[in-house]
């Protein structure tokens, strides 16, 4: 499936800027479109989340020199010990999810999310419908 979010991209100041963020993007995730603004790091990803993930694109940006915009929410779930590993793999699927860890031992999610695609209260939302309870940090 395709999808096109809007991230921005920190440190970008020049052209060779986004070249360099593009070779490190085709290096390691095929058929990556990107437009940057080089004035406000504001960028358009576009790319198939069948062949790669938004935290694929992060991790290429990052390896460039450069970061993303991201929150980064911490809570309490309900899920058990069992259950830590399958939340954090629904939670990467949602777009807009740069990564998501959930401690087995205490049911403490970690995740960080693109704040250009998702919002505080969405990311809650998805988890509730999942069928657990949160509890803010």
């Amino acid at each position: 499936m395709r999808n096109k979010e809007e991230i921005r991209i920190i440190g970008v100041d020049c052209p060779t800027c986004i070249y360099n963020i593009r070779r490190s993007i085709e290096r390691r995730s095929a058929g990556v479109e990107l437009e940057v603004d080089i004035t406000s790091g504001n960028a358009y990803v576009v790319y198939d989340s069948e062949k790669t993930s938004l935290a694929e694109i992060a991790e290429a940006i990052r390896h460039a020199g450069y970061d993303i915009e991201k929150h980064v929410l911490k809570i309490y779930t309900t899920a058990r010990e069992a259950e830590a590993s399958s939340l954090e793999e629904k939670l990467k699927r949602l777009p807009g999810i740069i990564d998501a860890r959930v401690s087995p031992l205490d049911g403490l999610a970690i995740v960080e999310y693109n704040p250009y695609t998702l919002t505080h209260s969405r990311v809650l939302e998805y988890i509730n419908r999942l069928g657990y309870r949160v509890v803010e940090e």
